[in-house]
């Protein structure tokens, strides 16, 4: 990815907060309605001290008497919390947002052949999409 393509992303990104909603057979994270990513594959939400949720939890019980709503907990998390930052990881195209209170969201990329995720945001060119490639390919276009 050019470095012109991902300072676009990143500052679609920076400063918007999120929202997480369990779509039948993925997840779609908004922020606002012209960027936003969804993906099928395992993320997470690490706080300052701990692993806070991941899309694996949904639905376990853990001993407790009602199963864990992930999307529940995880927007209970993001509730005001503003991008900070974006990284995506070199070979792996793995994505890390970070948020102003130091609670990371990191996409991983577990798939030599599957796509990991997809992006959509509005650059100066127009709306555009990435797809973060199996086996760690990144793809971009404009939408």
């Amino acid at each position: 990815m050019s470095d012109e393509l991902f300072a676009a992303f990143k500052a679609a990104m920076v400063g918007r907060t999120c929202r997480v909603r369990r779509r039948e057979g993925d997840w779609a994270f908004a922020f606002g309605d012209d960027c936003g990513l969804t993906t099928g594959a395992s993320w997470r939400l690490v706080g300052p001290e701990r692993l806070a949720v991941a899309d694996g939890d949904d639905g376990q019980l853990f001993g407790r008497t009602t199963p864990v709503d992930v999307e529940r907990d995880a927007n209970a998390i993001l509730a005001r919390l503003a991008v900070a930052s974006v990284a995506i990881k070199p070979i792996t195209c793995d994505l890390h947002v970070s948020f102003d209170t130091g609670v990371t969201l990191d996409v991983i990329n577990t798939s030599s052949g599957y796509e990991a995720w997809q992006a959509y945001f509005v650059s100066e060119t127009g709306p555009m999409t990435l797809v973060a490639q199996g086996g760690g390919g990144l793809f971009a276009s404009l939408a």
